[in-house]
């Protein structure tokens, strides 16, 4: 199983609102004797209701417009979405060209 870092999940609260491009850091938790670090980039679009996300790890590359309504659960939403792409249990994941 693949999750955020403890510290990528506290500077997501902050990313969640400012546009640009951030590197992140998963871990495979489920690797034998310790856990993997799995290094990722995030692309944040900020629209005027709406964020666009672009995720990249691992050769699969995902997308995801979100309302940042209600706000005080975006960064949750967004790490949950993260986790899913990572962990391949999303429907439109897809391997990058």
């Amino acid at each position: 199983m693949i999750q955020l870092t403890a510290v990528t999940q506290q500077l997501l609260h902050t990313q969640v609102r400012l546009p640009g491009c951030f590197r992140l850091k998963l871990i495979n938790i489920s690797a034998p004797f310790r856990p993997q670090p799995i290094h990722a980039t995030l692309h944040i679009t900020q629209l005027p209701d709406h964020i666009r996300l672009s995720f990249r790890a691992e050769g699969t590359h995902n997308t995801l417009t979100l309302p940042k309504q209600p706000a005080e659960t975006l960064a949750h939403r967004v790490a949950e979405w993260i986790e899913a792409c990572a962990n391949g249990t999303l429907d439109t994941a897809k391997v990058a060209a």
